[in-house]
Formats: structure tokens, sequence, C-alpha cells
């Protein structure tokens, strides 16, 4: 078993190993391209038009405007601890690491690989990226069986009079702390994942990545993860100076065997 205390874990793709484990670094996704609907729209956003004098040019800006808190939102997800002392009858598929429905998810059908991150020296790469702590928002998700019944919505304000709502974006859109309610509240369907994560307000829309340099504790492969590819993934962690292992499914358990 590895270490889960203090640490994190995130799930990736095949195609990624190179992008994450040579470069040492994470690239930060959007709200935009989550893939539950409930947290990828933008719905929650209104644009009200304020007086008479109002013009398409404005509403035109203010959806702009709003279509850009999808890009400008950038989130890290990781599995974290719940209860590192009760793991029942299946400690491997209860750690942070492997879990069978993440490696579904995200693991590319255990095709992919695990980072097994430090959570401080993560967190401390996290606050690096932002000149405002404010717009940097982190913390464990809270599942419900009721986020569907929860209503409520924030403006963005056009027409003739109204300043721009450019040079306050991130105090609008977080009125009421809504980000917060709006990502890190799940419906319960979720809960397994045991989620923590970091949610970045941009002042750009260009690519931001988290070094995970000196942050890297462990690399877990997938069950189904390639062999031709295995001594490019030892490389990589000798480099990282972390230990590596693969996933193992034998009938009826999973096993973790240390590999490098």
């Amino acid at each position: 078993m590895i270490d889960e205390i203090g640490r994190v874990a995130h799930y990736s793709s095949l195609k990624n190993l190179a992008n994450i484990l040579h470069d040492k670094r994470i690239k930060l996704g959007n709200v935009a391209s989550l893939a539950d609907p409930r947290e990828s729209s933008l719905s929650w956003i209104e644009t009200i038009g304020i007086g008479h004098e109002s013009c398409p040019d404005d509403l035109f800006r203010a959806s702009k405007l709003k279509n850009s808190v999808g890009e400008r939102l950038r989130i890290f997800c990781t599995a974290s601890v719940k209860d590192a002392l009760q793991r029942g009858g299946c400690p491997i598929e209860s750690s942070i690491y492997g879990r069978p429905r993440m490696w579904s998810q995200y693991g590319e059908n255990s095709k992919g690989f695990c980072v097994v991150l430090n959570h401080n020296e993560l967190n401390q790469r996290m606050s690096d990226l932002v000149e405002n702590p404010n717009h940097l928002l982190s913390g464990r998700v809270s599942y419900f069986d009721w986020v569907h019944s929860v209503q409520g919505s924030i403006e963005i304000e056009y027409g003739n009079g109204v300043k721009s709502p450019k040079k306050n974006l991130f105090g609008i859109i977080n009125q009421n702390e809504m980000l917060r309610s709006i990502y890190f509240k799940k419906s319960i369907d979720w809960v397994n994942e045991e989620e923590f994560r970091w949610l970045l307000f941009s002042e750009s829309k260009e690519p931001i990545y988290v070094s995970i340099e000196n942050a890297v504790e462990a690399v877990v492969l997938g069950c189904e993860f390639p062999w031709n590819q295995r001594s490019q993934a030892k490389h990589y962690c000798e480099d990282l100076g972390c230990s590596g292992y693969r996933l193992e499914y034998q009938h009826p358990r999973y096993k973790l065997h240390q590999v490098f």
C-alpha cells in the first residue's frame, strides 16, 4: 500500500504520460470542458438589460463576457482520502489510486496512469499561480441528493449607464459564494470519488499549468497499461525520483505491485 495521508491522486489517460511525467506539470482544465452538464453549463449566469437604451451590441458584449467565464475558470480535480483508517475488505479499491470507477472514467479504462501527489506541495504551487489569493478556491467536494432542487443565479448587467462588468467579473460571478455552490457541491451519484478540487479564476485565456516537480510521491499504472510503454514510464519515474507501481486484477481482487 502507498501512504495516502497528506496525498491526493490524479488519474489521466496514456496520451498524457509524457505531458505530465516528462514535463513535470499538469494543465488546468476549464469548467466548460467538464463532463458533468451541471458543471459545464453556464445557465447559472444571466445577462440582464438595464434601461431602455441598451442595444444589441451591449447584449453581444455581455453574452461574450458570460461565455468567457467557462474558459477563465480553471479546475484541477483529484481523489482524496476520506478515512484512511476504515478500509474494509477492499483496501486497494477504496484507496485514492485504486478506485475502479476512476480508472474507468478518467484512466482510459485502466490503460492510463495515476499520479499520487503531496497535497501541501501541490497547494503551494497552485497559490503561486495567482496574484490575487481570492481568485483561488480549494476544498473537498460535498455530495447531496438535493442538488437538483437548488435554484439561484447571478446577473451580468448591460445597458446605458451600466459600468463595464469586465473589471469586476470575478466579484460578480462569486456573489454569495456562488462558485463554491456550483463547483464544490455535486450529486450523490459521485460520492465515491471523494474529490478535492482547486478552482482558479484566470485573467486571461492562455493555458495554465501547475508544476508537479518535487510533489510526486508515486505513479501507479493501470491494469491495461501497455507493456511497450513501461520502460518509458520507468524512465520518467526515475527522473522524478519516485516509485512506480502497477495495478493487477486477479479474480476476485485487485493487487498492487511495485515495478520500479
